[in-house]
């Protein structure tokens, strides 16, 4: 038993005890016996109650398995496609009203209003190329999603 901070810890009972309750005999739990071939009860009742090599009848007997998963794998890549092409419109877009922002003062006054805050040219200008960065990740991510098979 050690003592931590006034609390007594129990290491080795706890240990003993759980493996007795498991049908586990020291030698067989200890740490090098890992080498050896399990013995026991349970190590064998095990080994003979798995097959060596399991069968997946009920996946292999459906012939359309795999045109189900290419269809499921296509539904899914089109899903992502379509949203990756509206966030590449949208930062797209986001780009172009920055960018008019700089020209145009209703324009920014509707920017200034939507953020709560006075943006200089320069903020501006920041935002429409993070705006325009974003947009060309969507674009790359939309291109390999398109290559994948």
């Amino acid at each position: 038993m050690r003592r931590l901070r006034g609390r007594t810890r129990i290491r080795q009972p706890i240990v003993v005890a759980t493996l007795v309750v498991a049908g586990i005999s020291c030698a067989q739990a200890d740490p090098t016996n890992f080498l050896r071939k399990p013995q026991g009860s349970a190590a064998t009742a095990f080994q003979h109650s798995t097959p060596a090599n399991p069968s997946f009848g009920h996946l292999e007997s459906d012939p359309r398995r795999p045109q189900r998963l290419i269809a499921q794998q296509a539904a899914a890549n089109e899903q992502l496609r379509r949203k990756a092409e509206a966030l590449y419109k949208a930062t797209s877009s986001d780009a172009e009203t920055f960018e008019a922002a700089l020209l145009i003062p209703e324009i920014r006054l509707k920017i200034e209003s939507a953020l709560h805050q006075k943006l200089s040219d320069q903020m501006l200008r920041r935002l429409a190329a993070q705006a325009k960065a974003e947009a060309v990740y969507w674009y790359q991510y939309m291109q390999g999603l398109e290559a994948r098979p």
